[in-house]
């Protein structure tokens, strides 16, 4: 079998260093401090401090009340933590975005904990007036007055181009995936409006209110897009655009939304079938605005998954491949005709982190290899984990690299903590990236994917060179408005590029808000003053906190120093909107409770992770790509995977879904598996090193097995919709190939495929697996519409 050295080679090959205005060399990883809470919810709100929010559980951070903190203050200078003790409401999975002033906005949760959340958090709006001092907290009032108009949990939120956020989609309560008894498909705006009724003249334009039908006065308001794309819709994404619109991503979906006029035009939809919502998220990512492309919106999507959303959560596995594609499309006339350009990264990965870096790469982070967020449903599920194989390996993105050069992970460090579900990354105001999270669990529990306290800092090369310093930035900073910096830039550079970056806010690998845009500059001939224009429009950057960074003619930032774009001052309110709100939505029920049962965690204390003991450890760049590793240590590719799902329904209404359940039970099936078994036999001969393929459940359509196809190196697998003709004519139903996966073995390429029928597709359906072949003590691949191919070493 193949060595690791010749899938190091495979790997480097997808992944060559992109060419532009970067600094090549050792990026740094270090482990250094905890966070006091895990961090499922991070958001820079100053140059020295991010808030970090995580759930009602058994932290060891402790309120001034004794109670477990729900939320920190981590300093990025001192790397210490403080408690939030405003938190009173359960926080967690909720929704998070800046207003225009810079308050920092907190949307949504989960439902009373006793002994940890005091209150009901799924309806509640919490504000943070960021400092740097240690004296601000969270001011929550569990939704008496600060509410939004219903139950919200896993929404999106975007702050729109007036400096308020509207807030979408999400849960009225919580469960593993999305349905349509508890969707809430409708959109908000806080401050409240009186919207698509009687409109205000900011928004029409005009001198002076004009009646107009009676609409939405402060209310919800319905979205046909939340509806349409259930189930795996939750924490959808969202940009502003360069028109005030906005592009909006859901499940396979995307969709522009103008707010407005509440109209949505469709977009095409991600190729291949790829999902990437939650259970099943990618990333996404605006790519940057600048004057030379005209501030013109292109969208980056990365990971996700293929795996069908209408399965019950027993039918998914732990193993499931995650997705390698990345999708991209410019939103102009010419771009959508184009649609989706597809490429891949060098491996697997959802539950991704994508955020842009100041010389303009994109940095693609976190997650897993396999399996979907969310605990403990999958069939497989590790420990309380639905996913497995962790994407231990970073790389960076380079959008203006040829296609094919613009993945690179050199100089790279491989983390050795498990960063996937519940876990962050984010840029901070000096440059470095901060990692931190991870916890897989119901409450803390240190099995295999523990709860994770450890924060992690990862500096790029740019960091350990010379760096261009300023001063003379001013707090606010208007539209179009011509300032100076007095500026120090290395010796000999003449560069003059000015990033203005929204860092945003980051659950569940969805970075909410986050954009960059180059500003217009020009450097004195001395090279001692940039004269800077501030962004053109609102809708290119909404109003609102951002970090400007002077970048040098190498890719070498400055520290990103805090201003507050447009006025400073607080978003427009209407306070017959928010009467109106308040009047007519229903009073958050506090104390309401969802019923929740603690699994048995394999190990409940100590360790590192909780106590942050050990020393600060830093790791140098290395170009091993030591997450495709653990693959091959875990045994998940080192052996030949294959299998048939064949499913059934039991659904009224499908005569020949209950026969075929009923067959399956009969004797008379195992007559069927000696046949079955000696195709198995015959196909074991084949491989010089089998891992014995054996039959785990019988064919009962003419006992024929429909795998295992051996096809010369580089031979399309083509016909198997022939083949397959037998089993359409034996049934009342209409089967497919969903899914075809492909493994090389000694230079030779094995195919696997996947058949489903649309009858699976039912809600109500309970699929029977009817017939498996897999490898001995090897988990086959448990889906339908999962394409699938891995290096064998």
């Amino acid at each position: 079998m193949r060595r690791s050295s010749q899938l190091l080679a495979f790997v480097l090959a997808a992944v060559s260093s992109a060419s532009g205005a970067y600094v090549s060399g050792d990026w740094v990883l270090t482990r250094d401090g905890t966070t006091g809470v895990s961090a499922l919810q991070l958001a820079v709100t100053s140059e020295s401090t991010i808030i970090i929010l995580d759930k009602a559980e058994n932290n060891p951070l402790l309120t001034n009340r004794s109670k477990p903190a729900m939320a920190a203050e981590l300093n990025l200078n001192t790397r210490q933590v403080r408690p939030l003790n405003g938190a009173r409401s359960n926080v967690w999975c909720s929704g998070g975005g800046f207003l225009r002033n810079g308050t920092f906005i907190e949307a949504g949760g989960n439902p009373h904990e006793p002994g940890y959340a005091d209150n009901n958090g799924l309806q509640v709006i919490r504000h943070f007036d960021p400092c740097e001092d240690a004296s601000c907290d969270l001011f929550d009032d569990s939704g008496r007055v600060m509410r939004m108009t219903s139950p919200r949990w896993y929404p999106g939120m975007v702050r729109i181009d007036d400096g308020s956020l509207m807030i979408f989609g999400g849960q009225k309560f919580n469960d593993w995936i999305n349905n349509a008894t508890i969707n809430n498909p409708t959109y908000e705006f806080y401050p409240p409006k009186n919207i698509h009724g009687m409109y205000h003249s900011q928004l029409q334009g005009l001198p002076e209110y004009r009646p107009l039908p009676a609409g939405h006065n402060g209310t919800q308001i319905p979205m046909k897009f939340m509806k349409d794309t259930l189930r795996s819709n939750l924490f959808p994404y969202s940009a502003v655009l360069p028109d005030g619109k906005i592009f909006i991503t859901g499940n396979n979906q995307t969709t522009i939304f103008d707010w407005k006029k509440n109209k949505e035009t469709r977009l095409p939809p991600l190729p291949n079938g790829v999902r990437i919502s939650y259970p099943f998220s990618g990333g996404v990512v605006l790519l940057p605005l600048t004057p030379e492309n005209k501030y013109t919106p292109e969208f980056l999507i990365c990971g996700g998954s293929a795996i069908n959303d209408r399965l019950h959560q027993n039918q998914i596995s732990s193993q499931t491949p995650a997705s390698t594609q990345c999708s991209r499309m410019v939103l102009t006339k010419e771009g959508i005709a184009k649609g989706w350009q597809v490429e891949q990264m060098p491996v697997p990965r959802h539950m991704v982190d994508m955020f842009p870096l100041p010389d303009g790469r994109i940095m693609i982070m976190n997650g897993a290899m396999a399996g979907m967020s969310a605990y403990p449903y999958a069939i497989d599920a590790v420990g309380e984990s639905d996913a497995d194989h962790p994407a231990f390996q970073s790389y960076v993105y380079d959008p203006d690299a040829p296609e094919g050069k613009r993945f690179s992970m050199e100089g790279m460090p491989a983390s050795t903590i498990a960063r996937m579900y519940h876990s962050g990354a984010t840029l901070t105001p000096n440059g470095t990236i901060f990692i931190a999270g991870s916890n897989p669990n119901e409450d803390v529990c240190f099995a295999k994917y523990n709860t994770e306290y450890r924060a992690e800092y990862l500096d790029p090369p740019y960091m350990f060179k010379p760096r261009p310093s300023y001063t003379g930035l001013k707090g606010i900073l208007g539209y179009n408005e011509t300032f100076e910096l007095q500026i120090e830039l290395p010796e000999d550079d003449c560069g003059d590029l000015i990033m203005l970056i929204d860092l945003g806010y980051t659950t569940h690998g969805v970075h909410m808000g986050t954009r960059s845009v180059k500003l217009v500059s020009h450097l004195s001939k001395d090279g001692t003053t940039l004269t800077v224009t501030g962004p053109p429009t609102p809708q290119i950057y909404p109003p609102g906190p951002g970090y400007v960074y002077v970048v040098t003619s190498e890719g070498v930032p400055s520290f990103g120093r805090k201003t507050i774009v447009g006025d400073g001052l607080s978003p427009p309110t209407d306070e017959a909107a928010r009467i109106g709100m308040l009047e007519n939505t229903n009073a958050v029920n506090i104390t309401y409770r969802q019923p929740r049962v603690l699994p048995t965690c394999g190990q409940l204390g100590g360790g590192e992770s909780i106590t942050g003991s050990f020393l600060p450890t830093a790791v140098t760049g290395n170009t091993k790509p030591t997450s495709t590793d653990t693959w091959r240590e875990e045994g998940f590719c080192d052996g030949i995977i294959m299998s048939v799902m064949l499913l059934a329904t039991a659904a009224a209404g499908l005569p020949w879904g209950i026969d075929w359940q009923k067959e399956c039970e009969d004797e008379d099936v195992e007559t069927l598996f000696e046949g079955l078994q000696k195709e198995i036999d015959d196909e074991n001969n084949v491989f010089e090193e089998s891992p014995e393929l054996e039959l785990t459940n019988a064919d009962i359509l003419n006992g024929k097995l429909y795998n295992f196809k051996e096809l010369d190196k580089g031979e399309e697998p083509m016909g198997y919709n022939d083949e397959i003709n037998v089993l359409n004519d034996a049934s009342e139903d209409t089967w497919s190939v969903q899914g075809i996966g492909s493994l090389e073995i000694n230079s030779d390429i094995y195919i696997h495929f996947y058949l489903s029928s649309a009858a699976t597709s039912l809600p109500s359906a309970s699929p029977a697996t009817c017939l498996a072949a897999r490898s001995k003590n090897r988990l086959a691949i448990r889906t339908t519409c999962q394409t699938f191919s891995c290096v064998v070493m």
